[in-house]
């Protein structure tokens, strides 16, 4: 791998997490009360914290198991999220 195309793969990837962090945020934002803004707010910010320490770690003991592991538990975990049913409007 060249480091042109390592300096690609960072950049995507920065992009991608600049685009849907905020959107992530407002969503969480738009699904609950003006009184629950502030406990939305730290829970969807702690849960980004905890993705980025986790997300590694986990990947890393995925990944001793077998090299393909990692990208077979997150293709997992997607489809899981796609299938997982939607709250019903209050």
């Amino acid at each position: 791998m060249t480091a042109v195309a390592l300096w690609a793969g960072y950049f995507v990837g920065a992009a991608g997490m600049g685009w849907v962090f905020p959107s992530v945020m407002a969503l969480a934002a738009n699904a609950v009360g003006p009184h629950e803004q502030g406990a939305t707010a730290g829970t969807v910010a702690t849960d980004h914290g905890l993705g980025m320490i986790l997300g590694p770690l986990v990947g890393t003991l995925v990944y001793d198991l077998h090299p393909g592991a990692p990208y077979l538990l997150v293709a997992v975990l997607l489809v899981l999220v796609a299938l997982w049913p939607a709250r019903a409007p209050v």
